[in-house]
Order: structure tokens, then C-alpha cells, then sequence
């Protein structure tokens, strides 16, 4: 399995940071919140794969940096899911771990039920059937934890996260609970191999 060099990782987040940004503008967010969130997830996957002794805090960043790479397609045609359209870019471009990621990093319940989500119908079941197919492993969970730690521009409890999800995208309350338990299960994974709160870790005082 392969990633990009940190090098050429760059290269690839500048230039879909740069269209995202102008995204971002036109929908009336805050500018750059899309790229400080790609840069949020890659800084929290580093932090916590350097405490942990068979994680690589490089390929870890570079995960993290990469894994919403499907995002513009989406912006740009709400009929793509940028689970899907990241695995399919990725894999064109023969990074197979960041295409697996760019699909894992939505889906911390291995095990769920497409219509959960309200992203392409066809785009879930197709993501479902790949996701079949693959073991998550420590990187996957990585990533889906500090993809949920970075919420706009912050870096931010789970609690807050969830009810940021609630106010902003159509989720129910059910679907919080869900999400929030399977999370928490995924800090105190990395809580254990950290030997440490990894809110504490990052700098999180508001859970």
C-alpha cells in the first residue's frame, strides 16, 4: 500500500485548498474554514501518532492532510459524495491508504446502514460495499477521531462536535447518540496507547 511523500502531499492539499477556499467564500463561510480543517485533522493525527509506538506521525499527517481530498467534487455536485469521489481520485492516482481513508474517515460505525446518511443513497451503498471488503485499522480510527475533533476552524471536544452535527446537517438525535458513543470508544482506544487524555494532549479544556 502506498502515500504520497509529505512533499507531494502539499502539493495536492494547496491545490484543492485554493479551490475549496473560493468555495467557502462563495457560500458565505468563513474564509479557508474547509483548508484549516484538513490542517486541524492532519496536526491531531500527528500529535497523537507520535505518542504511540507502531503509528508513523508522518504517514499519519499525511493521512489526515488528505482525507477530505473529495470535498470539492461534492461542493461543486451535491449528486458526489466525497467519501467516494477522495477513494476514487486516490486510487487513480495509485495512493491506495489515502484512498481507503478518504472513504473510512465518514464511517466510524464499520457496520452501518447506508440510509443513516444523507449523502448520495447510491454513493453510501456503493462506499459500504468497498468498506466490505477492508479491515479499519489504527490509522482509519486516527483519522475518524481527529476528523471529529476539528470542527469549523477549531479543535474542540466530542460533545461539542455532536451538537455543532445537530445544529448544522440533517442528523437525528439518534444518529448523535450513536456517533457520540462509537467516538468515545475511539478516545479511550487512543487514550490507552497514549498513556494519556488526548484532550489533554492537544490542548481540548472544554469537554
Amino acid at each position: 500500500m502506498t502515500i504520497p511523500s509529505r512533499q507531494e502531499a502539499q502539493k495536492l492539499f494547496a491545490d484543492i485548498a485554493a479551490k475549496l477556499d473560493v468555495c467557502d467564500l462563495q457560500q458565505g463561510k468563513e474564509p479557508q474554514t474547509s483548508r484549516i480543517h484538513f490542517q486541524n485533522v492532519a496536526s491531531c493525527a500527528y500529535k497523537i501518532a507520535a505518542k504511540i509506538s507502531h503509528l508513523d506521525e508522518e504517514k499519519a499527517y499525511i493521512l489526515g492532510l488528505l482525507h477530505d481530498y473529495g470535498q470539492l467534487e461534492e461542493t461543486l455536485d451535491k449528486n458526489k459524495f466525497h467519501g467516494t469521489a477522495g477513494y476514487d481520485l486516490m486510487m487513480q492516482k495509485g495512493y491506495d491508504e489515502v484512498a481507503k481513508i478518504c472513504l473510512t474517515h465518514s464511517f466510524p460505525e464499520y457496520d452501518f446502514k447506508p440510509e443513516r446518511f444523507t449523502y448520495n443513497q447510491k454513493e453510501v451503498i456503493r462506499a459500504r460495499k468497498i468498506i466490505n471488503n477492508l479491515t479499519y485499522d489504527d490509522y482509519d480510527l486516527l483519522i475518524q477521531y481527529s476528523d471529529m475533533l476539528s470542527c469549523g476552524k477549531k479543535i474542540t471536544d466530542l460533545k461539542s462536535r455532536i451538537k455543532y452535527i445537530l445544529k448544522t446537517y440533517h442528523t437525528t438525535r439518534t444518529d448523535a447518540k450513536i456517533r457520540y458513543k462509537t467516538m468515545l470508544k475511539i478516545k479511550h482506544h487512543f487514550d490507552t496507547l497514549c498513556g494519556k487524555d488526548t484532550y489533554k494532549l492537544l490542548g481540548i479544556t472544554n469537554d
